[in-house]
C-alpha cells in the first residue's frame, strides 16, 4: 500500500451525444479495439462503436471468470466496455490482466463501479471483488443513460447517499484502529453524495442537469477508491450488510440494498438517519425491506453476518448487536 500509486484516466468525457466522439476520444488509447457488450447493449450502440473503430464485438451472457478469459483471448490493444456493471467489469478485469488500457463506456448508473479500480466477478456462487486498474478514460452519453429505467437511476443514486456512512466508518476506524485516513479523499467521497443529495429533484425528474450530476457522483466516488487504493471511501458497514445479504439470496441492487443498509447504520453510528431516509425517499429509492423482498429474518440473519464479509474496522465493532437489538432499531428507522 506504500508504494501505491494512483491511476485516474486520462480522459473523461459527459455529454448529451457522447457516443458521436467516440472515435476523437478513443484515439489515445490505441489502434485495435475490443468492444465488449451484452445482448441489450449491442443493439444499443456498441455496433455503432465498433464501427467506428473498426473494431470486434464480443458479447458477453455474465461476469464471470470464464467471460474474462473469453476476452483476453481476442487480441485487442484497448478494451471498450460499453453496458451496465457486469460488462464493465468483465472488461475492465480483462484488460488490467492484459496490462492493456480500459475504457469505460457506461450505459446505465446502478452504482460507482464505473470508475473504482476493482471489479464484481461471480465466482463459487457469489460476487467476488478482484483488484484491478481504473478505467483509462471513461465516456458517458447524457441521453443513452436517460433512456435507462428509473429503478437504476434510483439505485445509483441510493450507492452514493450511503457513502455517508461509509466515510463516518472510515474515521472511526481512524481513530479506533489507527486506520490510515485522509480528510481529502474522505471529503471527494463526501461531495459525490451531497451532488446527488442536492440534486435529487433534478434526478426524479431524469433532466439533464440531473443525470450529469448523477455521472459524476458516481465518477467521484469511483475517484475517491482509486485514491486511496482502495473502496474503504466508499464501502463501510452498509455495503458489508449487502455483500451478507447477496450470500442468502437474491433480493434487490446493489445500491437499493446498501440504501437500507445506510438508514440502519447511520443510526446505529448517531448520524442523522432521518435526513438519509428522507433523501432515498425522494429519490424512489427503497426504504423498507418489504421493498425488496427481504424478510425480517433475512434482515437478522444478514446484519450479524455482516462483520464477518470481510477484516475492515466500523461501526459493527463498535456495538454489540443481537436479534432483538436488531428488531428495535428496525422498528426506530421503520424499515421493516
Amino acid at each position: 500500500m506504500d508504494n501505491y500509486i494512483p491511476k485516474l484516466p486520462k480522459k473523461v468525457l459527459v455529454e448529451n451525444g457522447a457516443i458521436d466522439s467516440v472515435k476523437a476520444f478513443c484515439s489515445d488509447f490505441g489502434k485495435e479495439f475490443l468492444v465488449v457488450a451484452d445482448e441489450i447493449t449491442k443493439n444499443l450502440g456498441a455496433e455503432k462503436i465498433a464501427s467506428e473503430l473498426n473494431s470486434p464485438i464480443i458479447v458477453i451472457k455474465d461476469s464471470t471468470m470464464g467471460e474474462v478469459k473469453r476476452v483476453e483471448e481476442i487480441k485487442s490493444d484497448c478494451i471498450i466496455s460499453f453496458g451496465g456493471g457486469k460488462v464493465i467489469d468483465v472488461g475492465k478485469l480483462a484488460a488490467h490482466n492484459k496490462k492493456i488500457p480500459f475504457i469505460s463506456f457506461p450505459t446505465s448508473c446502478s452504482h460507482d463501479g464505473i470508475a473504482s479500480m476493482n471489479a464484481s466477478i461471480w465466482e463459487n456462487g457469489e460476487y467476488r471483488s478482484f483488484p484491478a486498474t481504473g478505467p483509462s478514460g471513461i465516456i458517458a452519453d447524457i441521453e443513452i443513460i436517460s433512456k435507462s429505467p428509473y429503478r437504476i437511476i434510483a439505485s445509483g443514486s441510493a450507492d452514493l447517499i450511503s457513502n455517508y456512512c461509509s466515510v463516518f466508518d472510515w474515521k472511526l476506524a481512524s481513530l479506533k484502529n489507527g486506520e490510515k485516513y485522509s480528510e481529502p479523499i474522505a471529503l471527494l467521497a463526501l461531495s459525490a453524495a451531497e451532488l446527488v443529495s442536492n440534486s435529487q429533484e433534478e434526478i426524479k425528474k431524469m433532466s439533464e442537469s440531473g443525470i450529469r450530476n448523477l455521472i459524476w457522483g458516481l465518477i467521484f466516488s469511483g475517484f475517491s477508491m482509486t485514491l486511496h487504493g482502495s473502496s474503504r471511501p466508499a464501502s463501510g458497514a452498509e455495503h458489508m450488510f449487502s455483500h451478507a445479504l447477496d450470500k442468502l439470496g437474491k433480493f434487490g441492487l446493489h445500491g437499493e440494498q446498501v440504501g437500507i443498509g445506510s438508514i440502519f447504520f447511520s443510526y446505529l453510528q448517531g448520524q442523522d438517519w432521518m435526513k438519509i431516509k428522507t433523501v432515498l425517499e425522494n429519490l424512489g429509492a427503497p426504504i423498507k425491506l418489504s421493498q425488496i423482498g427481504v424478510s425480517q429474518d433475512i434482515f437478522i440473519e444478514a446484519v450479524l453476518k455482516a462483520k464477518d464479509v470481510r477484516k475492515r474496522y466500523t461501526v459493527l465493532d463498535e456495538k454489540r448487536l443481537d436479534r432483538k437489538s436488531i428488531i428495535e432499531i428496525s422498528k426506530s428507522v421503520s424499515i421493516i
